[in-house]
């Protein structure tokens, strides 16, 4: 045992009683009685120093150790056990069938995992992502954005079949708009652009910090300049973004089911926050989206009808952009309708100051059209 191989073990196993049958003899001849140190072994006793090992077993052939200790092997060659937990339980069963009268004992010197039959392999499986963000061309990450399953959703009474298609799991932030704003020299927030008017500079004040914090939602945004916003997104990324149908949107909202976080009352979604909060700061929806109930509302790129008759279905015809209005869903946080199906319809070129009842409202979620 002392020359092992370094990339081998020794296990020595003793079904034998251990009491001293030498109790008057030298004190040297018992050496072999003693605590063994061989580095790399694990050694098993049937039973602790002094003690005897009863002959009885259920099968009425082995020691009641080596009864355990066979079936402990095979248990252990099946399940790729390690060695020192094989042995722990081959203790556990002896110990219990004597009601603690006999103590199987070990001692091992074993460095490393090791395993009758030879160990598992332990596979790390990494849970994938709920979101995607594609990269800018100077290597920032995009916006996260989550897979919309195909499914239907009923608008007016009556069914309308959506395909899959990607959204944005939270409403375009601060920091994700001015990213774009610095990059292009364009499209500033209203509360940038006209900060010197008294009535816009005193609607905007009541935000707060929340007006510029990076994590909150943009706003001061015309239906353009959002529309702006994906076309340079879709610049940087090689990938197409758009706004969201109303039939999209609607879908994505989770409209057909009773409650936006699901089939389920929703503890604790009350709102300490009295403008806008952070992306992000309530339950999500069981298609991964935040924020679809509340904060502000948001652009669609559907044309809007009082009554649906299918400009839901698809985005507004560029010729007719400034001749009409523009679908704006979901509640805000200055509305009183906070209903996933409230809607209102806003021109292309509005944004919040410029309507003194619908200010701070609106923002907008990016989508995109299935990569096949």
């Amino acid at each position: 045992m002392e020359k092992g191989r370094s990339n081998s073990i020794n296990i020595m196993i003793l079904d034998a009683c251990r009491d001293d049958p030498f109790p008057n003899i030298n004190k040297s001849l018992n050496r072999g009685l003693s605590r063994i140190n061989t580095t790399g072994s694990i050694i098993a006793f049937a039973t602790a120093i002094g003690d005897t090992t009863p002959d009885n077993s259920p099968n009425g052939r082995n020691g009641l150790f080596t009864y355990h200790l066979i079936s402990g092997l095979n248990k252990a060659y099946k399940t790729k056990q390690r060695i020192v937990d094989m042995f722990i339980d081959i203790m556990n069963g002896v110990k219990k069938d004597t009601n603690g009268q006999q103590q199987p004992w070990y001692n091992s010197s074993l460095q490393g995992k090791y395993c009758i039959g030879g160990c598992k392999e332990t596979i790390l499986v990494t849970k994938p992502k709920d979101y995607f963000q594609d990269h800018l061309k100077n290597g920032d990450l995009g916006p996260k954005m989550t897979w919309i399953p195909a499914g239907s959703v009923v608008m007016a009474k009556k069914t309308i079949d959506i395909g899959r298609f990607a959204m944005g799991i939270y409403e375009v932030t601060v920091a994700e708009y001015l990213n774009f704003v610095k990059s292009t020299n364009s499209n500033l927030p209203e509360w940038q652009k006209d900060a010197n008017i008294s009535r816009i500079k005193r609607y905007y004040s009541k935000l707060g910090a929340a007006l510029k914090g990076d994590n909150y939602p943009i706003v001061g945004i015309s239906w353009h300049n959002a529309m702006a916003y994906t076309k340079w997104l879709s610049q940087q990324t090689g990938e197409t973004y758009t706004l969201p149908t109303e039939a999209q949107w609607q879908y994505a909202a989770g409209t057909n089911i009773k409650y936006w976080i699901g089939q389920a009352n929703c503890l604790n979604c009350g709102d300490q926050f009295e403008y806008t909060a952070p992306v992000g700061s309530f339950t999500k929806n069981p298609f991964g989206l935040y924020d679809m109930l509340g904060n502000v509302q948001e652009w669609t790129c559907s044309e809007y009808q009082y009554k649906y008759r299918g400009e839901e279905q698809k985005c507004v015809d560029k010729n007719r952009i400034d001749s009409t209005r523009l679908s704006l869903v979901g509640g805000g946080w200055n509305t009183d309708k906070l209903q996933l199906t409230y809607r209102s319809k806003w021109s292309a070129s509005t944004r919040y100051a410029t309507v003194v009842h619908s200010y701070n409202q609106q923002n907008w979620r990016l989508a995109q059209t299935d990569r096949g």
